[in-house]
């Protein structure tokens, strides 16, 4: 069985395009005997910073970690309602138990920076 990665709180995501989004999130996990392809729910709001720009905030985070293809088998999936924006965030976890991955605008999806977390994640 997978493990199930601690998601909750407030982290950050150094992304390529110069933002820096910092997430503030719950984690709603099933519990056994959940069906092993039950997915786990995130929800929550965030902020992003960018040097030259400033700072806009998100109203809702929402989000979902589903088991997968993948070592440690975990992929992560958050839409963040930007003020000038919906923003899709997906990353799986590295050895290092930290979350990489691509985000995007959800209207203009050729859009993309990568993004890396700032902290590795604790496992349940």
């Amino acid at each position: 069985m997978p493990r199930e990665f601690n998601l909750e709180g407030e982290w950050q995501a150094f992304q390529s395009n110069g933002w820096t989004a910092t997430f503030f999130l719950t984690q709603d996990i099933p519990l056994p005997p959940a069906p092993a392809d039950q997915r786990t729910k995130l929800s929550g709001s965030a902020r992003a910073v960018h040097p030259d720009v400033g700072l806009i905030h998100a109203d809702t985070v929402s989000g979902r970690v589903d088991r997968g293809p993948g070592v440690p088998g975990l992929q992560v999936t958050l839409e963040v309602n930007w003020s000038n924006a919906t923003g899709v965030y997906t990353g799986t976890f590295g050895l290092d138990n930290r979350l990489s991955g691509v985000t995007f605008d959800k209207d203009h999806p050729t859009n993309v920076a990568s993004w890396t977390s700032t902290k590795p994640f604790s496992t349940f």
